[in-house]
């Protein structure tokens, strides 16, 4: 078994420390590449089981699929960051005007 070598180390720090943005637009690159395999293995299927028009319904449907699946993985990504980033913020964070306090 091949020990850590300090490339590797460094490579894993850095991929921890990516920012929400760009994990973000990784996602929508990968999303966007699985809509186009899923787009085209669902005409295939399509055209095999119904003839032409499976491959334009087959073709359709495993698209919105993949790009439904996508946009929700994104969209909890970005709430859970969302949250994170709210957390310890409160509306007692307000200074409290001198006058309330007697």
């Amino acid at each position: 078994m091949a020990t850590p070598t300090k490339k590797n180390a460094a490579d894993s720090v850095q991929k921890k420390l990516e920012t929400q943005e760009e994990l973000l637009h990784r996602m929508k690159r990968t999303r966007k590449a699985n809509q186009a395999i899923a787009a085209t293995a669902g005409t295939v299927a399509g055209l095999v089981v119904l003839g032409p028009i499976g491959a334009v319904v087959g073709g359709i449907a495993a698209h919105t699929v993949t790009k439904a699946t996508g946009r929700h993985c994104e969209h909890r990504i970005r709430s859970k960051n969302t949250l994170k980033n709210q957390r310890g913020k409160s509306a007692n964070d307000k200074p409290i005007p001198e006058g309330v306090l007697v």
